[in-house]
Formats: C-alpha cells, structure tokens, sequence
C-alpha cells in the first residue's frame, strides 16, 4: 500500500475513511512532488478530509513562560509552521489534500501557576477563535484548557463552547 487511497481502498469501509497521523505530515508533504493530492471518494462519494492532529501556537501566550519561553517550540522539523499564517497553512493543506484542520496547542503551560496558565489559555483561546472564526470552512479547534486546575479547566471549557454558539 503506497498511499492513502490504496489504504482506504482496503480499509475505508471497517474504518468509514478514519486514520491517524503523526506531527510530521505537513513537513513530509514538502520533501514529496508538489502535486495536488486529488479528493478520497469511497463508493462515489467525495470524503471530506479533516486533520485533527494540527498544532499551532502563539508568540504571546509563550511570552508568558518567562526564563521558559525558549524551551515551548518543539524540537523538530517545521517548527515556523506551527506559527500559523492563514494563507501558507491553507496552501500546504490543500497540497496535502486536507480540506479542513482542527488546531490545537500543545500544553506547555501545565507547570505554571493558575494566574499565568489561566491567561495563556485565554490567549491561545482567543488567537484559535479569531482563526476559526477568519476561515470556518478550514478550521475548527480544541480549548486550551488549565488542566492541573480542574475547577479552571471546566469553566473555561464552558466558556469555550458558550462563546462559539454566538
């Protein structure tokens, strides 16, 4: 099997086209030919493809972690990507053939206190808001959550969801 649609060919009924990835897909896209990856249909019917494994992040909510600012970008490949520019992470999706992503951040807060995790969060919220809120169509996401503060994490949870039905 040498590529998705072989392996959904296979697997896509037991499966209904669901699979997983790893952090390195948009980096791997850049090594491959620059072709256009073409729509996934299963018995004729065009698949929406969606990546739930999207990470971004936002300079100010790092610049939060004080003396710990520099240890948050991941050491791997692609890093600048996890700092979204709409129209290049748009344009490599659709390289990739991936219609719509669902972003989140990675928890680099869950050592801080509840004053500065609670405001990272909020900022990582807001930024994923203004995101989804720019390109519906294209991205959705998952609340940054306190999540060594159940209290906090479970207000801002709600929060999260009370604001997106507005």
């Amino acid at each position: 099997m040498n590529n998705r649609r072989s392996f959904l060919k296979t697997s896509g009924k037991a499966l209904g086209g669901l699979f997983f990835c790893g952090c390195g897909l948009a980096h791997a896209a850049d090594t491959e030919t620059k072709k256009r990856v073409t729509p996934v249909f299963i018995n004729g019917k065009r698949i929406k493809t969606i990546d739930v494994h999207a990470h971004c992040m936002f300079q100010d909510a790092i610049d939060l972690m004080g003396e710990d600012a520099a240890s948050v970008p991941p050491p791997t490949k692609g890093v600048p990507e996890h700092f979204i520019k709409i129209n290049e992470r748009i344009k490599a999706m659709e390289a990739q053939g991936i219609d719509m992503q669902v972003l989140s951040v990675n928890p680099f807060w869950y050592r801080k206190d509840k004053e500065t995790a609670a405001e990272i969060c909020r900022l990582n919220n807001l930024h994923l808001a203004e995101l989804c809120a720019l390109r519906p169509e294209k991205f959705a996401a998952f609340a940054s959550l306190t999540m060594q503060f159940p209290d906090l994490a479970v207000e801002q949870l709600e929060y999260a969801v009370e604001k997106t039905r507005s």
